[in-house]
């Protein structure tokens, strides 16, 4: 927050560069009645302090309910009982000052004004004794809020808490440029250094040495089956790979977890043919190494205490989850929380919006539009504002990749068993209005836009997949996909084809150019959908970046799949899980390819592999 002043003026610069003089004058008015005091812990407290001094419960409370609604509603929910702490250490400090300056009728006054909010909360219960006693300050009950220590610690406590607080918000832009500043100056003297450090180095050299990349140790190992000598000499020389944040927070902890990590799983590769197969046949089995993934680590999130519906990876690799009991958690590869999200009902549908904006949908037929770094809700709309979500839930969402529409399929609560017509509703995210509807003959299950945003591949509880036109808002084609309802839907790295995934368990590979044409069907291992009874909510497979590998669900882990034209052949599980995996999602950033599975229990799985 040092850049705050120096923001203030480039923001006024700004409007004088544009003429803007109205706005300049307000902009200054809003400055002088700055309520945050400039994100300043020490203004603050000392505000706080003044108004103690001074008795004026108003501008106490004026100020507090200004920082819960602009400044601790971002916090996490753990930190809640913290505030709510302060809270009451400050109004209980205001009495004392009152009871201190022999000033009953503010005390009278205080309780008068606070008795609708505080009289249920049984830690003011003896407090409200007070205007009825004589000689408060030698009363064992409240003899400890009199002391300089306890109201020197409360004020300390609560500057130490903003400054925590501060320090840890979200910056905008405007006020990032320090972070990017200092972060430049610091790689800018680690190349001084490294360049310093290179020529002492080469004189101590015997003599030159022929460039070596990290793979090259690779072939100096002997060649031993089942590669149990080369995983470790490869692990030893891949400090050098940018991987995910997962693996270089194992690897900064290396000397003080030792006895955990001999604990741990070893990384392991595994060739692209399954295993009976190997034993059976191994000599008419080839392996390419581009067959080969490498599983560098697995890490579990378990913030969720119930079934988890939905877990999908934004753009930049962050992690949104849901579960039947409405909690939708924020979080970062790191296992990091960064926001939390409570609906009164069941969240049936998630979809990333753009970089921070996250929609949802409930079983309530509520959507609503969530932005993660401010952590506010942008927009609401309920089946009470809207008629079209009355007596529907929202079964799947789609947002468009080059214009600001959602796309929100809606079931009819009352006949969820029964393969009933359904809603395709069009979103304006923008005038947060209905833009229009796609005629559909039955309720949809899955869909998903091409990449242009033209076209919108769906599947239904009838089975089918319908393609539609979303420029002209009409159905071109529909086919018969699978014998009962299709739950996923997924376009292939080039768009060519798609990939669906039915109640029958078997995976169809579609032609969308010549739609109606099957590319190729495999049956998948038991479990692929679920469990028995259950009704998928998530993807149920995921493809990889590059389209050659699919993630699939399974009773205790995911199993990941290699495709090709011969079909598929196992060559991984990833994730362990005590129950059963409902949802799984493969993430498109970083160098380094990372899926998720998550089950019933509420446990999320992450896997970093690497391919070769």
């Amino acid at each position: 927050m040092s850049a705050l002043q120096f923001a203030d003026d480039i923001v006024r610069d700004y409007l004088r560069y544009r003429g803007f003089p109205s706005s300049l004058k307000a902009f200054d008015t809003e400055l002088k009645a700055d309520k945050d005091k400039g994100f300043r812990p020490d203004r603050l407290v000392e505000h706080f302090s003044g108004c103690m001094e001074s008795m004026d419960l108003a501008g106490l409370r004026d100020l507090w309910c200004h920082l819960d609604s602009h400044v601790f509603r971002r916090l996490e929910q753990t930190f809640l009982p913290t505030v709510r702490k302060l809270e009451m250490a400050l109004l209980r400090l205001y009495v004392v000052t009152c009871i201190a300056n022999g000033r009953q009728d503010k005390v009278t006054e205080f309780f008068d004004k606070m008795a609708p909010e505080l009289h249920g909360q049984a830690e003011w219960k003896e407090w409200f004794a007070i205007p009825f006693l004589k000689g408060v300050e030698d009363n064992p009950t409240f003899q400890v809020f009199f002391t300089r220590h306890w109201q020197d610690m409360t004020m300390v406590s609560l500057r130490n808490f903003l400054s925590v607080v501060y320090q840890s918000m979200a910056l905008p832009i405007l006020l990032s440029y320090e972070e990017d500043l200092n972060r430049m100056q610091a790689l800018q003297e680690e190349n001084e250094a490294i360049k310093q450090q290179q020529p002492l180095e080469g004189r101590e050299a015997e003599g030159p040495q022929e460039p070596m990349d990290d793979f090259y140790v690779i072939a100096q190992e002997p060649c031993i089956p089942e590669g149990r000598k080369i995983i470790p000499s490869f692990i030893r020389n891949l400090g050098g790979l940018p991987t995910s944040p997962i693996l270089g927070r194992k690897v900064d902890c290396k000397r003080t977890e030792e006895s955990v990590k001999r604990k741990q799983k070893q990384p392991t590769i595994v060739a692209d043919t399954k295993s009976s197969q190997v034993e059976s046949s191994s000599a008419e089995t080839t392996t390419t190494t581009s067959d080969k993934l490498l599983l560098l680590n697995e890490e579990e999130y378990n913030e969720h205490q119930s079934c988890i519906t939905h877990c999908k990876f934004d753009n930049s690799g962050m992690i949104a989850s849901a579960d039947v009991d409405g909690v939708i958690k924020v979080w970062s590869p790191l296992a990091k929380t960064l926001a939390t999200v409570v609906s009164k009902s069941s969240i049936t549908a998630l979809e990333w919006v753009h970089k921070n904006l996250l929609m949802y949908g409930s079983k309530a037929g509520n959507l609503r539009l969530y932005d993660t770094k401010e952590r506010r809700v942008l927009f609401d709309i309920v089946p009470e504002s809207s008629s079209v979500l009355k007596e529907h839930s929202v079964a799947c969402l789609a947002c468009s990749p080059v214009e600001p529409v959602v796309v929100s399929a809606l079931r009819w609560e009352l006949q969820a068993a029964v393969p009933g017509r359904g809603k395709l509703l069009l979103w304006d995210l923008k005038s947060k209005q209905l833009q229009g509807q796609l005629k559909c003959e039955s309720s949809i299950n899955c869909c998903i836009y091409s990449r242009n945003g033209q076209l919108l591949l769906c599947g239904t509880a009838a089975g089918m997949v319908c393609l539609y036109d979303v420029r002209m808002h009409e159905c071109v084609s529909s086919w018969a996909a699978h014998d009962g309802p299709v739950y996923s839907i997924q376009l292939n790295a080039n768009e060519a084809t798609c990939y669906t995934m039915g109640l029958d368990g078997n995976l169809a590979q579609w032609n969308v150019y010549k739609t109606g044409q099957k590319v190729s069907e495999f049956g998948l291992h038991p479990g692929c959908t679920g469990p028995p009874s259950f009704r998928p909510c998530g993807k149920l497979f995921s493809l990889s970046a590059d389209g050659e590998h699919m993630l699939t669900c399974a009773p205790t882990s995911g199993i990941i799949y290699k495709v090709d034209a011969g079909g598929f052949s196992q060559v991984l599980n990833v994730g362990k899980h005590k129950s059963h995996v409902l949802t799984v999602d493969w993430s498109l950033a970083g160098n380094c390819s990372v899926c998720s599975t998550a089950s019933a229990d509420g446990s999320i799985s992450l896997a970093t592999l690497l391919k070769q």
